[in-house]
């Protein structure tokens, strides 16, 4: 007999970052990468980084942190987990831009 529901999806139904993961349900570090360039790159265009002007509503790092911790009252959006991940995106970033323009 079938199950109607069994107790795991076909692989087909993860998506990449859900299909890479390990053992240990830790994302991959190349996908791991991906996210933090894509958070370094949003941080930047907001607090006008590489050629883009600043928002004009986030004078500081810290006001992004302050309304996304006011607003959102979910796992991994401390104030606290934020700047450590914030630093983190834009260190990524930055060797990631260091390494295809050595010139920079």
């Amino acid at each position: 007999m079938l199950k109607e529901h069994p107790d795991e999806k076909p692989s087909f139904l993860f998506n990449r970052a859900e299909r890479s993961k390990g053992n240990n349900g830790e994302v991959d570090e190349r996908s791991k990468g991906s996210f933090l360039n894509i958070i370094g790159a949003l941080l930047a265009y907001i607090e006008g980084d590489h050629g883009f002007s600043r928002h004009p509503k986030y004078k500081s790092k810290g006001i992004l942190e302050d309304e996304l911790t006011e607003k959102f009252d979910a796992y991994g959006l401390s104030k606290k987990t934020l700047q450590k991940k914030f630093y983190e995106a834009r260190k990524t970033l930055k060797t990631a831009i260091g390494e295809r323009n050595p010139s920079d």
